[in-house]
């Protein structure tokens, strides 16, 4: 037979992985040093974040995504980055 297999080589490369769990200890320190790398990096002013997200690349539609749950997905996260009206 060829060299060639008919096994799925994603199956292959998956299996060469494995998972090991840390210690609680090494997690615990790894959390600290990002906790500090954000409070080092501070919170961008509103009009930089704006001035990101306006120089992104827009993607290509999702198969399945219709334009009324775009809208609707828009509509929601545009209303999340208003400030709350005091009642």
């Amino acid at each position: 037979m060829g060299g060639m297999s008919n096994e799925n080589p994603l199956r292959q490369d998956a299996a060469a992985y494995t998972v090991q769990a840390l210690p609680e200890e090494h997690l615990k320190e790894q959390r600290q040093r990002y906790a500090q790398l954000l409070e080092g990096l501070g919170k961008p002013s509103v009009e930089a974040t704006k001035e990101f997200l306006a120089e992104r690349e827009l993607a290509e539609t999702e198969e399945g995504l219709t334009d009324e749950l775009a809208a609707r997905m828009e509509a929601k996260i545009a209303a999340a980055g208003k400030p709350e009206k005091p009642a």
